[in-house]
């Protein structure tokens, strides 16, 4: 994929296209989204459910393949879109680093989530650090990151 755009399907994304456009969308959403385009639409969602519908949908992701890519119960997945899950730094840091999520992203997904990171304990430092310096790193290469700091590393479902 060129230049870090996301080829999708059939349209061209309008700069004026609402969430609900995008989200409800039957024949495709667009022909490429830019990550700034993406992070834009992401603030602008409503819910952190609707930021990762929106996600996954742009990059063609079924729950059950997000599950899979991050270790994570398929029903997690659902509970986290669908609102019925709390939100931990933790739970988000594994979801966004292995599925992977730009950094960017993922601290706009904790802000959706209402997690402050402004004054993180060390542990949550930790996890930070991972959204900002681990993505695109596989499990074992977190785990491993984890244990040296003396954190339970991150269970596979």
């Amino acid at each position: 994929m060129p230049c870090g755009f996301f080829i999708v399907k059939k349209r061209m994304l309008e700069p004026n296209l609402s969430k609900n456009n995008i989200l409800n969308s039957e024949n495709g959403i667009c022909q490429c989204v830019s990550p700034y385009e993406e992070l834009r639409i992401v603030t602008r969602t409503y819910t952190l459910g609707e930021a990762i519908k929106f996600i996954l949908k742009i990059r063609n992701i079924q729950v059950q393949q997000a599950g899979w890519n991050t270790g994570l119960a398929v029903s997690q997945v659902t509970r986290l879109i669908n609102g019925g899950y709390r939100h931990t730094l933790r739970f988000l840091a594994q979801f966004c680093t292995l599925l992977p999520l730009e950094p960017y992203i993922s601290r706009a997904l904790a802000d959706k989530a209402g997690i402050s990171l402004t004054h993180p304990s060390q542990e949550d430092f930790e996890y930070i650090k991972i959204i900002d310096t681990m993505y695109g790193k596989g499990i074992d290469d977190i785990n491993d990151y984890l244990t040296s700091v003396g954190i339970t590393p991150f269970n596979i479902a």
